[in-house]
């Protein structure tokens, strides 16, 4: 996200590995790696998703 940021109007989107732990196809493909997704199995933001939120803000990083 914040590389998008920083390249303007010459980003055109973000990516993220579905929308919750519930249904990523990371663990499958990938063991040991998470989900992958912005929110866990119950809909909980994770580190993630504050992560999303701070860049959007113009803040550093702090979970990262």
């Amino acid at each position: 996200v914040q590389s998008c940021l920083q390249a303007g109007s010459r980003c055109l989107g973000v990516v993220v590995w579905d929308f919750y732990d519930k249904y990523s196809w990371v663990p499958e493909t990938f063991a040991g790696q998470g989900g992958a997704t912005l929110f866990n199995d119950t809909l909980e933001a994770k580190a993630a998703y504050h992560a999303v939120v701070e860049a959007l803000q113009g803040k550093k990083c702090t979970v990262c």
